[in-house]
């Protein structure tokens, strides 16, 4: 009994192991050198050049409008995944990204971060050198729409504190059921707060720890 004990346990590690190894981004090792200490790059694009896309998800036929091109170096705050809803089968994980002097990890001795709901919460403790209004406008809650299985796992391979480099499109997504409307619709500034204030981003591109996610 003792034996088989062991294989069984020995089985499970086998299977987590070759679990994880499937589920491992494919990425291409590159040198690209970039900096979170600037804002993020936005293109409005032009929607008359500009072809929505369609997906089907949770039984209904949704529209992806791109409504800007958006580059962003940045370091994460803090990251929250998701798995429920429908919101979810878009985006299953939140980043909470900061730049300019938020990249530097030595300001969290003054700035606590969470996520929660989809919604991202900083609290800054007594004399802290950092405004509440450079707070809000040099960090943002991002939903990460991976435009493939690939970059969704990519997406769910960053760490806390890592400085990564995203590229994709600000996008709205839209759908109808019957008498019902479904939507989730991007910011477009980094400068709002409260409900809308979040990217919804399609995410073509991902650069971390020396990899680059297609």
């Amino acid at each position: 009994m003792r034996y088989k004990g062991l294989w069984f346990c020995l089985g499970i590690v086998l299977l987590y192991v070759l679990f994880s190894f499937l589920n491992r981004p494919t990425g291409i090792a590159v040198h690209e050198a970039f900096s979170a200490e600037n804002d993020p790059i936005q293109s409005v694009v032009d929607e008359k050049e500009t072809a929505p896309l369609f997906w089907q998800r949770s039984g209904m036929r949704w529209q992806i409008t791109p409504r800007a091109t958006y580059h962003i170096a940045a370091r994460v705050l803090q990251m929250e995944t998701y798995h429920s809803g429908w919101q979810s089968s878009f985006s299953p994980v939140d980043l909470a990204l900061g730049w300019g002097k938020l990249s530097d990890r030595n300001v969290d001795q003054w700035i606590d971060w969470s996520q929660s709901m989809r919604w991202y919460f900083f609290e800054w403790r007594a004399g802290s050198p950092y405004t509440n209004d450079y707070i809000i406008t040099h960090s943002a809650n991002v939903h990460i729409v991976p435009a493939d299985e690939n970059l969704k796992r990519a997406a769910l391979g960053v760490h806390r504190n890592e400085i990564v480099l995203l590229e994709g499109d600000l996008i709205n997504i839209d759908a109808k059921k019957g008498d019902g409307s479904y939507w989730w619709h991007t910011s477009m500034t980094r400068d709002d707060t409260g409900d809308g204030s979040c990217e919804l981003l399609l995410l073509k591109r991902a650069v971390y720890e020396g990899k680059e996610y297609l």
